[in-house]
């Protein structure tokens, strides 16, 4: 089950807000942020040339505008992933059928990117179904719905609660979702940590594993049972249990798990501060850690004033190592047999 927070849901994309810009009556085209895609349609592709591309969007747009970035879909076909905020040229974007060299392509609104989840309760309507809320709350730009359902410890069924994870079109997660007269509160929902069920590390799914290894969950080690479906269903694992994660005595998936309690903080981070999974995992590091790159850095400066010492890697602990004067005799051009001597900061005794 996933869980969710007790607090306001938060509009942010890559950290910048997602809600409107400017109030209507002083701005009334820069409005809700919108993300698009465009791909070409049918088995083509789009040109190698980008100002194809560029030319075909800036037509129904704005000559300045550069929003649009270029990425790969799964089958590495390239394709365009739009930001833009104001609504006229997104309708005109929607009725693009093809590029300015004649590409078929289209324009949608971004299956994944283009959608918020959020979290709302309601016990006014705990026996409705699932399919008739939805076609209630399809004004409210409510796509999807399920309902969060607990078990009862005394029937040992599922039993429906009034918690609800609804899918909200566009980017901006509504403050309110009215049930009718009812105004009910949302809040941010925050997905189970992303783990693959093959190697049974963090941070990417077993479709796309490197490994291609199925490892146990209790132990952490391949099984020959593992590798066919048949034998798989029916095993079970007598060995000690061990974490592929943390090396702790628990399986791999136990949710007490330190990885996992780390992983699940990273994804409120991603999911509160509206930023990429990279950059919110250097920002809990960092939480936990006490201390940035920069102020590490700054620590072996004062470091280095304090002691003088910046030719090792060691925990130097002694102040101002005292110099030591090494005599050499050796000739200098234009002055023979000449005697110098060379300081250097060496802390040897």
């Amino acid at each position: 089950m996933a869980s969710s927070s007790a607090g306001k849901s938060t509009n942010l994309y890559n950290g910048v807000p997602t809600t409107r810009t400017s109030p209507l009556w002083a701005d009334p085209l820069c409005g809700e942020l919108q993300i698009l895609l465009l791909k070409a349609t049918g088995k083509n592709t789009l040109p190698s040339n980008p100002f194809v591309v560029s030319k075909t969007i800036q037509a129904v747009t704005d000559r300045d505008f550069k929003d649009a970035r270029p990425q790969r879909d799964e089958n590495n076909n390239l394709q365009y992933v739009i930001h833009i905020r104001n609504k006229e040229y997104v309708d005109a974007l929607l009725g693009i059928k093809s590029l300015i060299d004649k590409t078929p392509v289209e324009i949608t609104y971004h299956p994944t990117l283009n959608q918020r989840k959020c979290v709302v309760s309601c016990r006014d309507v705990i026996d409705m179904a699932e399919a008739v809320l939805l076609k209630e709350l399809a004004d409210q730009r409510v796509i999807a719905i399920k309902r969060i359902s607990r078990m009862d410890p005394t029937k040992k069924e599922l039993i429906p609660t009034p918690t609800l994870i609804l899918t909200i079109r566009g980017t901006v997660i509504p403050e309110y979702i009215n049930f009718g007269f009812i105004r009910a509160p949302t809040r941010n929902f925050y997905p189970n940590p992303m783990q693959c069920f093959g190697c049974y590390k963090f941070g990417h799914t077993s479709k796309k594993c490197r490994t291609k290894i199925q490892l146990c969950r209790n132990c952490g080690q391949p099984h020959p049972e593992l590798g066919n479906e048949e034998t798989a269903k029916n095993f079970i694992c007598n060995a000690p249990a061990f974490c592929v994660n943390c090396s702790g005595n628990h399986p791999s998936t136990n949710r007490k798990c330190p990885a996992w309690v780390a992983e699940n903080n990273i994804t409120k981070v991603r999911v509160d501060q509206g930023i990429s999974y990279k950059e919110a995992k250097q920002s809990y590091q960092t939480k936990v850690n006490g201390s940035s790159f920069a102020s590490k850095v700054q620590e072996r400066l004062n470091f280095i004033k304090s002691t003088g010492c910046n030719r090792c890697k060691c925990n130097c602990t002694q102040p101002n190592p005292t110099p030591i004067i090494q005599t050499v005799s050796t000739p200098i051009v234009n002055q023979p047999d000449t005697e110098y001597t060379i300081s250097t900061s060496d802390s040897r005794n």
